[in-house]
């Protein structure tokens, strides 16, 4: 798997993940591209919010979510450990 993808996934992920408890967030499941994976393997999500102002938005990325190291093995190593958290994982996204 492209390394870029996976990080795009997880910063896809992350994208709204401070909002998720609030409501009226609602949840969109991205399912319009088949290589657009969370490190676990599961489609990436973000919560969107209507405003009241259409022609202006907000994005926000959380931090932490992408895979370190210095060798190849650990990013690889550093990537698993995230496919088991909610920065890899829309899984248990509420």
């Amino acid at each position: 798997m492209d390394l870029r993808r996976i990080i795009a996934a997880v910063a896809v992920l992350s994208l709204f993940l401070a909002f998720a408890q609030a409501a009226p967030y609602k949840k969109v499941i991205h399912n319009t591209d088949p290589k657009a994976k969370c490190l676990d393997g599961s489609s990436p999500a973000v919560y969107l919010h209507q405003g009241e102002e259409k022609d202006k938005f907000l994005i926000y990325f959380q931090g932490g979510g992408y895979c370190e190291g210095t060798t190849l093995s650990e990013v690889l190593d550093s990537c698993y450990q995230r496919s088991k958290s909610m920065l890899g994982s829309s899984k248990d996204l509420p």
